[in-house]
Order: structure tokens, then sequence, then C-alpha cells
């Protein structure tokens, strides 16, 4: 099944690369998401483990102009797992857009799941005429 969302809240999300000449922002970023940081000094192997602990930490940057968002649900997933997996908490709209979806449309074994969202995210069905993205 294929979903396309339109997106004007476009956001990319990301992890930064931990190296000496951005440590202590990142010690602060740490700290601020309870990872701990007691053993991490700025030298090889405190730069590594923080690194490592840094992984888990997503951060987000806005993204410029209209966007397309494009979801593939594997065939044979049920309809409330494919719903939970783009709209729930942790879901894939959760890192790709700020605000609801401007617009839902999908491929035809997609419908109910369209309307789903559609429904859940109070957008319109179908692309406006208009639409360009960048």
């Amino acid at each position: 099944m294929l979903i396309l969302l339109g997106n004007t809240s476009a956001k990319e999300a990301y992890r930064d690369e931990v190296t000496n000449s951005n440590y202590d922002e990142l010690i602060a970023l740490a700290q601020r998401s309870g990872v701990k940081t007691d053993d991490c000094e700025n030298d090889a192997n405190g730069v590594a483990r923080l690194q490592e602990r840094l992984s888990s930490v997503t951060k987000f940057r806005e993204l410029p102009g209209p966007r397309i968002t494009t979801i593939m649900v594997p065939s044979g997933t049920k309809l409330l797992e494919a719903l939970a997996t783009i709209v729930g908490a942790n879901g894939v709209w959760s890192y790709h857009g700020s605000d609801a979806p401007d617009w839902v449309e999908g491929s035809d074994d997609a419908a109910m799941l369209v309307n789903v969202i559609a429904e859940h995210y109070g957008c319109p069905i179908g692309r406006p005429d208009d639409w360009e993205a960048s």
C-alpha cells in the first residue's frame, strides 16, 4: 500500500556526530535528555561513549517548502498496525511533519487506510490541483 501525505510543515530527523569541537553542546543535550555523562571526558574514549549514548537522541530541523511524505506499507499489514505505524506517538508522521498533513492520498489497495488517516488528522483526501512539491 502506498500512502502520500501533503506536508507544508516538513521536518527532518537527525542525530549529531560527537566531535571535540561540539563536545560541550552535546554534553548539555545529553544531560537534558537524561543520558549518563559522568564518564564522558573530552578525549577519544569519552567522545566515543557519548556518541554511543546519544545515538538514541533524535533532533529535528525544519525543511523549506511543501513536500510529499511517501510511506510504503508492506502488503499483509493489518489496518490498525499500519495506522499506528503512521500516526502513533513515535510513528512515521511524527518524524516528518510538525502539523497535520495538508492532504492524504494513496494507492487503490490503501483506500480504507487513507480514509482513516484523513479522519484522524481532519485533512482532505486527494492532492489539490495547485499542489507543487519542492
